[in-house]
């Protein structure tokens, strides 16, 4: 079986990387000791688009739970807003 990643992926690795080396590295032992995120790297991270999951289009046609539901929703599922 080969395991090697494809071009694609190596370019999506050093991607990655980079980001990592450049905009978190510098910041991390700062954070890491304050115990606290810096939100101006969370926005850079979201503007990347590394921030979430993607999910086929197809899933944005399921209509959100009803707000009856959302009593059966686990506490850490937000609700949307109104």
């Amino acid at each position: 079986m080969d395991f090697k990643l494809d071009k694609a992926h190596q370019l999506q690795q050093q991607l990655f990387r980079n980001f990592a080396e450049t905009e978190i590295k510098p910041l991390a032992k700062d954070m890491d000791e304050a115990e606290a995120y810096d939100m101006e790297l969370l926005a850079k991270i979201q503007k990347c688009g590394f921030l979430g999951i993607p999910y086929a289009r197809i899933f944005f046609l399921i209509p959100w739970p009803t707000p009856s539901a959302w009593k059966r929703c686990p506490r850490s599922m937000p609700a949307p807003a109104s």
